[in-house]
Order: structure tokens, then C-alpha cells, then sequence
């Protein structure tokens, strides 16, 4: 059971509307791409113009770097996969020691539809109750979870 449930009102959201009319929202905009490649170890028949098709890249992240980048990373969006929930549950105790449950559940609520997501926040600017949240793009209801 989930202990509290946000789901923020048009009102709230045309509010935030007509204040942008007025004044600039600022964001940080750090645009990064990063694509995942599995070269089998030992590999005898790796051909590089296989893996890179197109323009080469500036720089190869070897998966002992992955970690780094996903403890710096402040924006994780989560989509349901149903193939390793362990992780999930393992962020959960990450993010929330003494409530794993409850990050399950915001979880499989926030995932419950085709296509859906859930967004964590983890930058350090954003108000902690604001830390888990669905719904952000136009059309979609915004959800904010809450712990008690």
C-alpha cells in the first residue's frame, strides 16, 4: 500500500504555466549520449566498422565507468522490465534504507501502464518530497510520491 500519492491538479499546473509567461524557468542542460556495446572477451572475429556504424564516437566508456556515471546521473527514468526486479529492489534499498516497500510499490504503480515511467530526482537542488514523480510530459497526469 502506498503511503501517499500526489496527483497534482490542472490548476497547479496552468499556475505554473502563467508564471513561465511572465519569467524564465533555468535548468541546467547537460545534453550526453551514451549507447551500450557488448564485445564477448576473447573475441577472435570483433570488427570494429560492425559495432560503430556511421561516425566513430569521442569517447569509449568501458562498464567499470558505467558505475560512476549512474552514481553522478541526477535524473533516472525506471520503465517496467520484467526481467531483473532485483535491481529495482536494490535501488530501492539504496534510496531508501528503512522504506524498500515503499519504493517497490511507487514503482509498480508509477509502471502499472504500457509505456510508463518513473522519474527519480536526485538532484541535489530538489526538495525531497519531490524526489519520485510520473506523469512529467504534456497529456500525462503528474504523479508525485511521497513517503510518510
Amino acid at each position: 500500500m502506498l503511503d501517499t500519492k500526489l496527483c497534482v491538479s490542472p490548476g497547479v499546473i496552468l499556475g505554473h504555466v502563467k508564471a513561465l509567461e511572465n519569467d524564465t524557468a533555468k535548468y541546467p542542460l547537460n545534453r550526453v549520449l551514451y549507447k551500450v556495446y557488448s564485445v564477448p572477451q576473447g573475441s577472435m572475429s570483433f570488427v570494429q566498422d560492425n559495432i560503430f556504424v556511421g561516425q566513430m564516437p569521442k569517447r569509449i566508456i568501458v562498464e567499470k565507468e558505467m558505475r560512476d556515471i549512474l552514481l553522478n546521473a541526477h535524473y533516472l527514468f525506471l520503465f517496467k522490465n520484467p526481467r531483473d526486479q532485483s535491481q529495482i529492489i536494490h535501488l530501492g534499498r539504496q534510496l531508501y534504507p528503512s522504506q524498500t516497500k515503499f519504493f517497490r510499490e511507487v514503482y509498480e504503480d508509477a509502471t502499472s501502464k504500457p509505456f510508463s515511467y518513473l522519474l527519480i530526482d536526485l538532484n541535489p537542488d530538489t526538495d525531497d518530497s519531490l524526489r519520485l514523480r510520473s506523469g512529467i510530459l504534456p497529456g500525462d497526469k503528474y504523479c508525485v510520491y511521497q513517503p510518510r
